[in-house]
């Protein structure tokens, strides 16, 4: 079979899986107590039987205690009619609770309208950024408060109903939230969602207060409405190209090649498998100084899309070298972007520029989508856990080495102070590997149950290798201490151990394998296919919740092994034991189906996916 044609079998599968209907106008008051208090416990054990990892960052007594508190207002409420804004809020304070993007309430304007605005965090500056034009004379300026209650009061509240994990994921978010009226009123903020008050500050530095009428997501979409842009300034390169995916441009000049990934999803007319390779034809035979990945408002998409970007940048010195690779970074960064992020960190000598990422490295992915019975308010609960760096990474975001964020008078004169800040670069010398020291560090150490960190001499220095792939340089800082290319990340070596300690202070110390401790995907990486798989499946009894045996991990490192080594039959193993792991599991069929996929094996792809099907993807 045509592999185009199983990818287009696969992708209008998946598409007809995840599609959604609108919501009933859930929001009317006819449900009763007992109605509203069905709906949360159905919410209640649907999270901890659906959701991958409910509690990872709350507790479960904070659930529990959540709950309380809403079945005791339901009793007290009796057979009067629930205020349906107050349930609606109660929902999305549950749902934030797990402290993770990819957890929420879908669909929200099938039930909720939205006042005819933008806004944006320009530093503590929340701006609006574009209006409907009957009111652009508020262009540019600050909403201070809305009905009587300040932008800082606001933002705490908001904290409580948006589904977040960080700070900066926080601020990409809040501005959609509050401009829910149904939200503001369920949170107490205002009386009557038909009129919203807000007080704001104009760019001349008036005060002022205007009253905004709500619009339906259809009327808004029908809305004229205007910008803050400065119409006469030519549009910076990062908002060019829009409708499009992925795109480059050599700025011949500069000798910058410049490349925009905006989307994680296959563009119309050209694949990114085929774009990869014509980005890297046109490299290898270009005078190329400096190298830009701009994945700024990146959501997300497919997180195996990218890899080829990642391996095919490491195998070029030409343009993998330190202080000329640049990945731009902010808080719409998210998702599979940041998967491609933490590749880019780990496997080339990229300097990260930007603001950080809008969720943790380690992140959860891949929602489904849950229907309360009687409100018709649908879920989204996400299936897989992406280890995307190292299996101890507690950062909370991606620290650039380069920090910078962008303030409005730059967007409103379309400047953009990231490029500007690469352009304007200079390259420090090369860091000098210099002598090992005279006590041997290399060897393997006990980094987790199913992995071994290798330390090694490549020549030029020591690396540190985990067994999933993940690396690091070791540049030594005196002594037996060594920084890395993570922001923060450091080793040392004392009384024959490896100590590693992270950005927050957190230190663990890992022992020295002895030569026949041989972990599972040590073992599969050595070909020991049967033997990884009896390790494997040992774990999952003694410690089920290991992070290395979560339902994508060994997919993700199948995938990053064949395109960094063209080695099918090693990926395949990979698969194959994630399969054993999995039985029941549909994504692990449908993941083994992109490798036979890639290697250009349509019919048994096809096969994989049927299978994956068949089995129930939504588990």
């Amino acid at each position: 079979m045509d592999n185009s044609l199983v990818k287009w079998i696969i992708n209008v599968g998946i598409c007809s899986i995840l599609c959604c209907v609108n919501l009933n106008a859930q929001l009317s008051g006819k449900l009763s107590s007992e109605d509203w208090q069905k709906d949360f416990d159905y919410l209640e054990k649907t999270i901890q039987a659906k959701h991958i990892a409910p509690y990872r960052h709350t507790d479960k007594a904070a659930f529990d205690r959540k709950f309380d508190e809403i079945r005791k207002h339901l009793e007290q409420t009796g057979s009067s009619k629930p205020n349906p804004y107050l349930m609606t809020r109660y929902i999305f304070e549950v749902i934030a609770l797990i402290r993770d993007k990819h957890t929420y309430v879908s669909d929200r304007y099938a039930f909720f309208t939205l006042l005819p605005l933008s806004a944006y965090w320009y530093g503590q500056d929340f701006r609006i950024t574009s209006i409907h034009e009957p009111d652009q004379d508020l262009l540019g300026a600050k909403i201070t408060g809305i009905n009587g209650v300040s932008i800082d009061e606001l933002y705490e509240l908001l904290k409580k109903v948006v589904p977040h994990s960080n700070d900066l994921g926080y601020k990409d978010a809040m501005p959609f939230y509050l401009r829910n009226p149904e939200l503001l009123r369920g949170l107490g903020i205002i009386e009557d969602i038909n009129q919203v008050n807000i007080k704001v500050e104009l760019v001349n530095g008036q005060t002022l207060e205007r009253t905004i009428t709500p619009v339906t997501l259809k009327q808004y979409q029908a809305l004229h409405k205007v910008n803050a842009l400065d119409k006469t300034k030519p549009a910076p390169l990062f908002s060019q190209n829009s409708t499009k995916n992925y795109w480059f441009q050599y700025l011949k000049d500069e000798e910058l090649l410049y490349v925009r990934y905006s989307r994680a999803a296959n563009h119309k007319g050209e694949k990114a498998s085929t774009f990869w390779k014509r980005l890297f034809a046109f490299a290898d035979s270009t005078l190329i100084d400096k190298t830009v990945i701009d994945v700024r408002g990146n959501s997300g998409g497919m997180p195996d899309l990218a890899i080829p970007l990642a391996i095919e940048l490491k195998k070029r010195p030409k343009l993998n070298r330190q202080g000329h690779l640049f990945t731009i970074i902010d808080r719409g960064t998210q998702s599979a972007a940041i998967t491609l992020a933490t590749m880019l960190e780990s496997q080339t000598n990229t300097l990260m520029v930007g603001e950080g990422v809008g969720d943790r490295p380690h992140h959860l992915s891949d929602a489904r989508l849950w229907k309360l019975p009687k409100s018709k308010i649908k879920i989204g609960l996400p299936i897989l856990y992406y280890l995307n760096t190292h299996d101890h990474d507690s950062r909370w975001n991606i620290s650039p080495h380069i920090p910078l964020t962008r303030a409005f008078e730059q967007y409103q004169n379309r400047h953009d102070p990231y490029l500007t800040a690469i352009l304007n670069y200079k390259a420090e010398s090369p860091t000098e590997p210099g002598l090992i020291p005279e006590q041997n560090y290399q060897g393997r150490y006990a980094f987790s149950k199913d992995k071994t960190l290798h330390v090694i001499n490549e020549g030029d220095g020591l690396v540190a290798k985990l067994s999933n792939g993940w690396q690091t340089p070791l540049i030594s800082t005196g002594g037996n201490k060594f920084r890395t290319n993570t922001i923060g990340l450091e080793f040392n070596f004392s009384s024959g151990q490896l100590h590693m300690t992270q950005g927050n202070g957190e230190t663990m110390a890992f022992p020295r394998r002895q030569t026949g401790d041989i972990p599972a995907m040590e073992l599969l990486n050595q070909g020991g296919l049967e033997e990884a798989s009896k390790a494997y499946q040992a774990l999952s009894k003694t410690d089920p919740n290991l992070i290395g045996l979560q339902r994508n991990n060994l997919s993700t490192y199948a995938l990053l092994s064949y395109y960094s080594t063209g080695d099918f039959e090693r990926s395949k193993s990979l698969m194959t034991t994630n399969l054993k792991l999995h039985r029941g599991i549909g994504f692990v069929n449908i993941s083994f189906a992109k490798l036979y996929q890639v290697h250009g094996k349509g019919f048994r792809a096809f096969l994989c996916f049927a299978t994956g099907i068949l089995k129930g993807y939504k588990d």
